[in-house]
């Protein structure tokens, strides 16, 4: 098993990195879509911390201890006039020791989630993972009830020569008459309905049966 401060290092580095202003609770609720994501991907604990229904949602005392202990930097942060709480940066900027799995966990948990509204994180958290979803106020959650997540798989193939030209042409053919259609520029239009043109080829000009198509 990893260790929980590198995991925590990488996590706060991440967000620093992305300009996101967070306090203990954001961190610990981000923490625990971590773990979430984690076991939903391998069917198994990221750590060994227990996570319970706590006052409103999920809490870990171990992770709440780890950052008593954790040499963090804490500003006063002042927000809607009158309210406030300790924000939290590190100057710690050395690369953390853990698997480039989770580095990669970290990095698509803090994109999602890292500059979303508080509320919003809180309502996800509390309202729509499963171990809090079947919970009781004061039990520990079972990471158990979290459905796996079947990891996509895309088998390249091999395409004819004429096959691939055949694509391009339609492809370009499509792309001319959408540009006309919306009278839009070029550059854009194309990257932004790559998908839709594809799905306009006519299946009849490719022969074979293709699950899937590298161009």
């Amino acid at each position: 098993m990893e260790d929980t401060k590198e995991i925590l290092k990488e996590l706060i580095k991440r967000l620093n990195e992305n300009d996101v202003i967070f306090g203990e609770v954001k961190l610990t609720k981000l923490f625990y879509l971590l773990e979430i994501e984690y076991f939903g991907q391998k069917q198994e604990r990221l750590t060994n911390f227990e996570w319970i229904y706590y006052k409103y949602g999920p809490y870990s005392f171990e992770l709440s201890n780890l950052l008593k202990k954790y040499p963090f930097i804490k500003d006063e942060y002042t927000y809607n006039l009158d309210k406030s709480f300790h924000k939290f940066s590190s100057d710690d900027l050395s690369v953390t020791n853990i698997d480039e799995f989770i580095k990669a966990l970290i990095f698509k948990i803090v994109k999602r989630w890292g500059l979303e509204d508080t509320n919003e994180l809180l309502d996800y958290v509390y309202f729509e993972t499963e171990p809090m979803t079947v919970a009781n106020k004061g039990a520990v959650l079972d990471f158990n009830t979290i459905k796996s997540i079947e990891s996509q798989t895309y088998k390249k193939i091999k395409l004819d020569k004429k096959i691939i030209e055949i694509l391009h042409k339609k492809i370009e053919e499509k792309k001319q008459e959408f540009i006309t259609k919306r009278n839009i520029k070029e550059n854009k239009s194309f990257k932004e309905f790559y998908s839709e043109l594809l799905s306009t080829i006519d299946k009849k000009d490719i022969k074979g049966n293709c699950n899937s198509i590298e161009l």
